[in-house]
C-alpha cells in the first residue's frame, strides 16, 4: 500500500525534437540484411540514451511485421522495425548528427533492393504536441502471455552475430507464420541510474544499470471450446519458460524483469521480479499480512499457495 509519494516537477522543455526510423525487408533476399540493420540500431540505443535521447522501438516478424510496415513481405521472416526517438532542449542538427552514423551503418547492412530504411525528424511546437504524439491508446488486455527483461550496456555491447542471434530468438513465436512483436523501451539510462540509492526502496537492483526494457509476446493463451483457460495459460507458460525465460537466463542472468509486464508463471520469479530484496519483502509481508490473506500470482510469498484457475480455489501448498 502506498501511503505517501512526492512528485518532482521539471521546467517544460523549450525544444522537443521528435524523430522516427522505420525499416523492413523488401523481399526474402533482404531477410539477413534486415536482421543486421535491426541489430545495429538496437546496439546503438544505450549510447543514444547517454547522449540525451529517449524513445521506444517496436520490432516484429511474420504477418505481424506486415501490419507494422506495409512495405514488408506478407510473411516475412526478417525484422521489421519502427523506432520512435525524442530529445528535450536539443537542436535538430545535433539530433540528426547523432542518428546519421547509425543510419549509415544500417544502410550498409543491405541495399536499396533488399531493405527499406526511412528517417524523419522535426521540432515540435510545444510539449503538449509531443506528449500527444507518444501517448498510446486506452486499449488493454489480450489473449496471451508475455515476458520481459531489463538490459544494461554490458548486455548490449556484444559481438554483432551474438546480439543478432539473441534478438532473433527473442522475437520467435509459437506460430511462425503470424509472427509476433517485441517492444524495446529506452526506459532506464542516466536518469534512473543516477537516482540516489535511498530512493530506490524495494525496486529491483537491475534498474541501477538498466538501459532497455524488452517486452515480448509470442505465446497465445486464447481458450476455445476444446481448451479451457487454465490449459491455454498452462501451455503458454510452458512455452515461455522453455523459449523466452531460458533465453533471458543465458543473455542476462544477472538482471531481472519489470513484473508489471513480465511472465506471471516465471519459475524464477523471486530472482527476476524482486532480486536481493525478496527475503526482506517476505519479512514485511509477514508483519503486515500475517495470515497471508493477500495473494497475487508471482507475488511475495505466493509460492506457499496453489491457485486453481478453473475452480477459483486457493489452497496452501503441501
Amino acid at each position: 500500500m502506498v501511503t505517501e509519494y512526492v512528485i518532482r516537477h521539471f521546467p517544460t522543455p523549450e525544444i522537443v525534437m521528435m524523430g522516427s526510423i522505420s525499416m523492413a525487408p523488401l523481399n526474402e533476399h533482404g531477410t539477413n540484411a534486415s536482421w543486421d540493420a535491426a541489430t545495429i540500431l538496437f546496439n546503438a540505443l544505450p549510447g543514444l540514451m547517454d547522449a540525451g535521447v529517449a524513445g521506444a522501438m517496436s520490432m516484429a516478424s511474420g504477418s505481424t511485421g506486415k501490419a507494422f510496415n506495409p512495405s514488408a513481405p506478407a510473411l516475412t521472416t526478417g525484422a521489421v522495425v519502427a523506432q520512435a526517438l525524442w530529445a528535450f532542449n536539443m537542436s535538430q542538427s545535433h539530433f540528426d548528427g547523432l542518428l546519421e552514423p547509425i543510419l549509415r551503418q544500417m544502410h550498409d547492412a543491405g541495399s536499396n533492393e533488399t531493405i527499406s530504411i526511412s528517417y524523419s525528424a522535426s521540432q515540435l511546437d510545444n510539449y503538449t504536441s509531443f506528449y500527444s504524439g507518444i501517448s498510446g491508446s486506452n486499449t488493454a488486455g489480450r489473449g496471451g502471455v508475455s515476458s520481459s527483461r531489463l538490459l544494461g550496456h554490458r548486455h548490449v555491447d556484444l559481438p554483432h552475430n551474438t546480439l543478432k542471434s539473441y534478438l532473433h530468438r527473442a522475437i520467435s513465436a509459437q506460430n511462425a507464420t503470424s509472427g509476433t512483436y517485441m517492444t524495446i523501451g529506452m526506459s532506464g539510462g542516466p536518469g534512473v541510474i543516477n537516482t540516489p540509492e535511498h530512493r530506490f526502496g524495494a525496486l529491483h537492483s537491475a534498474w541501477k544499470t538498466a538501459y532497455l526494457h524488452l517486452f515480448v509476446g509470442g505465446a497465445s493463451a486464447t481458450p476455445s471450446a476444446n481448451v479451457t483457460p487454465s490449459t491455454a495459460l498452462s501451455n503458454a507458460a510452458k512455452w515461455l519458460e522453455e523459449i523466452k525465460e531460458s533465453l533471458w537466463r543465458e543473455w542476462a542472468p544477472d538482471s531481472g524483469a519489470y513484473m508489471n509486464e513480465g511472465n506471471p508463471y516465471n519459475t524464477q520469479f523471486k530472482h527476476d521480479f524482486y532480486g536481493s530484496n525478496y527475503d526482506r519483502l517476505v519479512e514485511i509481508k509477514q508483519k503486515y499480512d500475517p495470515t497471508e490473506s493477500l495473494y497475487v500470482l508471482s507475488g511475495v510469498g505466493s509460492d506457499g499457495w496453489n491457485y486453481d484457475l478453473q475452480s477459483g480455489k486457493l489452497c496452501r501448498a503441501s
